[in-house]
């Protein structure tokens, strides 16, 4: 059985503030174009907004679109 402790943890999801950060703008900037159907959907856990990683960075690379044109497919490794 491998030792859990030495698995490496990398983030999937990400808060508001770490994806405004990350995207280089405001938090206030990232929380209006949320509001305005800019960027995509977040994830709602309880009562905090998240955004996943792999979402964003496929989001990017596609020109950043706005939510109502965005369609993300997740990849699946097999």
């Amino acid at each position: 059985m491998q030792d859990m402790t030495k698995i490496k943890h990398e983030q999937i999801l990400l808060t508001s503030s770490q994806t405004a950060s990350i995207i280089g703008v405001s938090l206030k900037t990232w929380r209006t174009w949320d509001q305005l159907g800019k960027i995509p959907k977040p994830i709602l856990i309880g009562r905090k907004l998240f955004w996943r990683k792999d979402e964003l960075i496929d989001w990017i690379e596609n020109d950043c679109p706005k939510r109502d044109e965005w369609i993300y497919r997740t990849k699946k490794t097999s």
